[in-house]
């Protein structure tokens, strides 16, 4: 008779890695195999950091520079064990209106142009890695459009008026765990003004996904402009939206993007899109909030600002400083939050002598994670 085990002698052979399989080359004879322990990790790539203080080691990788994505490897020299990795795609640009310059046919006066969509997310294990070579690409984040000849050199070399704005890029790991970029934000804002929102973008691969949230919706050209701009759409376990640009209501707030999935790292905020307000002084609306927020969108008096956090990935304003001069009322849009935040609207680009930009997406982000 074959001796019992008792549920603790099991309980300690699974404790100690032992377990039991059959071969079949040996007509059913039992052997007994140990499961080998985890080896600690010894790593290269990205920005390393072992001070965050929760046992854990991180590899950062972001956007090379504005609108440029990153292709880059995560190297094991030596050690296997679980790895982690979170994801996150680019935020969209907003687009431009028409430049409306002619005074007969004003395509541009008093419309709001939509925001940009917030970058998707996945977190999750991606398995017990050895020694190798793990390829991953960084998403960029979503050039703006508008009065864009004057601004920095990864912009196009002429104006961009009357177009979309670039999508984000998608951020992946070895093929296993991807995010996508939001949208760009329409050329335009038109009846019915929801449908000209511009999509987040979708996480797939983890074992938590989240979308990001979507740009508002602007306002339709007329006089006064038709409608109102739309808040940017909160991320659900990812990035914001950018908020819609408007004429003499208060311009969209940014969508807030999800501010922890990894650790201390996280998705941005939406840029805030500008309001016009006729010319008298007024700020744009907020930018959302995540592990960094969006930039606010401007008006007369009250610039636009750059989405926060690190310089090659934040999101531009659509302000002076980066696409000078920057309009006679400032009516451009707030940047994109890192990471992933959408940009923000601009608004009425004739009465702002034709010189408006809306805010650009911020950068991806890939973060991978082992035990330290």
């Amino acid at each position: 008779m074959a001796p019992i085990k008792t549920t603790l002698a099991r309980t300690v052979g699974k404790l100690l890695g032992v377990q039991k399989n059959t071969d079949l080359s040996l007509r059913g004879n039992v052997q007994t195999s140990r499961v080998p322990p985890p080896v600690p990790i010894t790593a290269t790539g990205g920005t390393k950091n072992t001070s965050v203080g929760d046992g854990y080691i991180y590899h950062v990788y972001e956007q090379t520079g504005v609108g440029s994505p990153n292709t880059d490897t995560f190297q094991i020299t030596a050690g296997n064990d679980v790895v982690e990795v979170l994801v996150i795609g680019g935020g969209g640009g907003a687009g431009s209106m028409p430049s409306g310059s002619n005074p007969t046919a004003p395509t541009g006066r008093n419309g709001g142009n939509p925001g940009g969509g917030g970058g998707g997310a996945a977190v999750g294990p991606v398995g017990v890695l050895g020694p190798g070579s793990y390829p991953l690409t960084v998403g960029a984040g979503g050039k703006a459009r508008g009065a864009t000849s004057d601004g920095p050199p990864a912009y196009s070399p002429s104006d961009t008026f009357g177009t979309a704005g670039e999508a984000g890029g998608t951020s992946v790991f070895n093929g296993t765990i991807q995010a996508t970029g939001g949208a760009g934000g329409p050329a335009n804002a038109s009846s019915p003004l929801p449908a000209t929102r511009a999509a987040g973008g979708t996480g797939s691969g983890g074992t938590t996904n989240g979308t990001g949230g979507y740009g508002g919706h602007g306002v339709a050209p007329g006089s006064p402009g038709q409608g109102a701009g739309e808040n940017g759409q909160n991320g659900t376990n990812a990035a914001g939206g950018g908020g819609g640009g408007n004429d003499e209501q208060d311009g969209g707030v940014g969508g807030n993007g999800t501010a922890s999935l990894l650790g201390p790292y996280g998705a941005g905020g939406g840029g805030g899109g500008a309001k016009d307000n006729g010319g008298a002084p007024a700020s744009g609306g907020a930018g959302g909030t995540g592990m960094f927020a969006g930039g606010r969108g401007g008006g007369n008096g009250s610039g636009a600002q750059n989405g926060s956090g690190p310089t090659p990935s934040r999101g531009l304003g659509g302000q002076g400083d980066n696409f000078p001069p920057g309009g006679t009322r400032g009516n451009n849009g707030g940047g994109g939050g890192c990471y992933g935040g959408g940009g923000g609207g601009l608004a009425d680009m004739h009465n702002n002598g034709t010189k408006g930009v809306s805010g650009s997406g911020a950068g991806g982000l890939v973060v991978v994670r082992y035990a330290g």
